[in-house]
């Protein structure tokens, strides 16, 4: 399954980095939100964020 967010063109400049570390920043960042609020487990917020299992250990 893929979820499409619109962001604004211009946040990737505000934050200081290209679209593409924008975009794993972003992932990151929910993937810790939804750890912290229980929705999600470890390995899952692991893969959401896209690292791989042994960086979480």
């Amino acid at each position: 399954m893929s979820i499409v967010l619109d962001i604004p063109n211009n946040i990737h400049k505000t934050l200081h980095v290209t679209p593409a570390r924008a975009e794993a920043r972003f992932k990151l960042e929910l993937a810790v939100a939804l750890y912290a609020q229980s929705a999600l487990g470890l390995g899952k917020a692991t893969e959401l964020a896209g690292l791989s299992r042994l960086d979480n250990q």
